[in-house]
């Protein structure tokens, strides 16, 4: 049976918090590295079906995935003007991030189950943006971020009855953030 593709789109709340340095070698660039983690709440359902591989019976499920946090860990190159109060910026490195999955549907003549799964996994980030130092020891940046968290198959359960689904998930994210920054 040929597989499904859904692409899934929406917005949510992303909060958290990051830690890094920088380092001005000319007057014009900047090159530094940051930490950063954050809890959202990215959430995306979408309509599908499982098909029985035994009885080739049909019904239909909403696949849900879940992502509750996004970490990353990058460098950092920036250019630096408007009298050392503007910088552009670009950023790269790894990423992680936590994904629950969920599969509700009902068994034809059976109960109602939902398998569930969880995975951990880590990919790479790329974004770039603009940072302004407003006051001698505070910024504001907007930016934005892909994140791409490659393929994986997922394999769902359900304890009782014992139900399996097989999924495989393409994971990425992209992001636009507005942070404040304190500079010590």
């Amino acid at each position: 049976m040929p597989g499904v593709s859904t692409d899934v789109n929406g917005t949510a709340f992303v909060g958290g918090g990051q830690i890094g340095c920088d380092y001005q070698f000319t007057p014009s660039w900047v090159i530094g590295a940051e930490g950063r983690a954050a809890w959202d709440s990215l959430k995306f359902s979408n309509s599908g079906t499982i098909v029985n591989l035994r009885t080739g019976a049909v019904v239909p499920s909403q696949f849900t995935t879940t992502n509750d946090f996004l970490a990353s860990a990058t460098g950092r190159l920036g250019y630096v003007y408007g009298g050392g109060r503007w910088m552009l910026f670009a950023r790269g490195g790894v990423a992680w991030t936590r994904d629950r999955y969920e599969d509700p549907f009902v068994i034809p003549g059976g109960p109602s189950v939902a398998p569930t799964a969880t995975a951990n996994r880590t990919g790479w980030t790329v974004g770039g943006g603009l940072e302004w130092a407003f006051a001698p020891q505070w910024s504001v940046n907007l930016e934005s971020n892909y994140y791409d968290f490659g393929s994986q198959t997922i394999t769902l359960t359900n304890a009782v009855p014992v139900v399996n689904v097989t999924a495989h998930i393409r994971d990425q994210i992209s992001a636009t953030t507005v942070g404040v920054n304190y500079h010590f």
